[in-house]
């Protein structure tokens, strides 16, 4: 309960004038659909930055910054997901076509799929976009937060796909909420359930600042 009036009074309290400049500058970025993956973990990266106090006061230059450092792991994840999705809608498809009991299996398969990867999903982006680490020890971490706090973290994604689904139902009349404020607020939402499980067990770890920390000493070595 503390961490969600936390977040909710720090980012809506406080931060609305800048959560409507970074909602504007992800759809900006999400239109040509190739950099919306990563133009998500900026947004998110610099709303978990703004929470611990390590941002920078020009918010959009944090955004910019961790849009560059975080292009190539958003890249991936979005191939992946849209991969993923296209797997489960094959199966579905396939399901539909043997048709009757033989089809059901594959049916409940697919919306099983599907709802484990709204939840994973949701843990990785935030994972992604708040600490440096590779690209399959976080996806691991996704599914091991997903699964270990699973009410936080359907919760989480019942926030973020809700009100996309709810978006997709109210087109074209949501387009304009779309572009003021949506993207940013199913950020929020979904930050304010998976806060205090990030910051036990992912935040006290690793850090952005530890692990640039940790390479740039590798690289002195070297």
């Amino acid at each position: 309960e503390c961490a969600v009036k936390y977040v909710l009074k720090r980012l809506f309290g406080e931060e609305f004038n800048n959560l409507l400049l970074l909602n504007l500058l992800t759809v900006g970025l999400c239109i040509p659909v190739v950099t919306a993956g990563p133009a998500i973990l900026a947004m998110k990266g610099t709303l978990v930055k703004i929470l611990d106090d390590r941002c920078d006061l020009r918010r959009i230059h944090e955004f910019w910054g961790l849009f560059k450092k975080k292009f190539w792991k958003g890249l991936l994840f979005e191939v992946l997901f849209i991969l993923y999705g296209m797997m489960l809608l094959w199966c579905k498809s396939l399901a539909d076509n043997v048709g009757g009991s033989a089809g059901r299996p594959l049916l409940y398969a697919a919306a099983l799929g599907g709802l484990l990867a709204c939840i994973v999903s949701v843990c990785a982006v935030t994972i992604l976009a708040s600490v440096q680490m590779p690209f399959s020890q976080a996806m691991w971490n996704a599914l091991c937060l997903a699964i270990g706090r699973l009410p936080r973290s359907l919760a989480s994604a019942v926030c973020v796909f809700g009100l996309a689904y709810a978006a997709f139902l109210l087109y074209p009349y949501s387009l304009l909420f779309v572009v003021v404020i949506l993207p940013v607020t199913m950020s929020v939402l979904s930050l304010t359930f998976l806060w205090d499980p990030l910051d036990e067990l992912v935040f006290e770890n690793c850090t952005d600042e530890q692990e640039s920390g940790d390479e740039k000493k590798q690289d002195e070595n070297l």
